[in-house]
């Protein structure tokens, strides 16, 4: 099976631990990644950037987040279909400072693949607002 990881700035999921009483910070974290997305899935990949947490932005610059972006998405052709798979809450992720981070799963249908899973993970700002601090997509078939 083909995988391919857009890889920024991502931890291994199992780190965290699924939320429970919680659901404030769940609904807060889903609603700034399903902000952030369709310019994500609509090409707009500069306006993702600068959308993204000041973390995410030391991690990888503008010019080669908008390259493995192109590289990586527009080969799978548009979203179909996008549905919750899970939601874990973890205060660390490996090369990354302790903090509130939530890892958001999405099961994705492309049009050229059916079986993607999109993860994005966010960190909790000073400010108390969610950012974009990792994102990759698995797909394969």
């Amino acid at each position: 099976m083909k995988r391919f990881i857009l890889f920024v700035c991502m931890a291994v999921v199992c780190l965290g631990f699924p939320i429970q009483g919680h659901s404030g910070m769940m609904e807060d974290a889903q609603k700034a990644a399903e902000k952030w997305m369709p310019s994500v899935d609509g090409g707009h990949y500069t306006e993702s950037w600068q959308m993204t947490s000041d973390m995410f932005k030391k991690k990888i610059s503008q010019k080669k987040w908008v390259e493995t972006a192109e590289a990586t998405l527009e080969p799978l052709g548009p979203v179909v279909s996008r549905g919750l798979r899970a939601i874990v809450f973890t205060h660390t992720l490996p090369d990354h400072p302790d903090g509130d981070y939530m890892v958001i799963r999405f099961n994705t249908e492309f049009q050229e693949d059916s079986d993607a899973v999109e993860t994005v993970t966010l960190v909790k700002e000073k400010d108390n607002t969610w950012k974009i601090v990792g994102y990759f997509v698995h797909y394969g078939s």
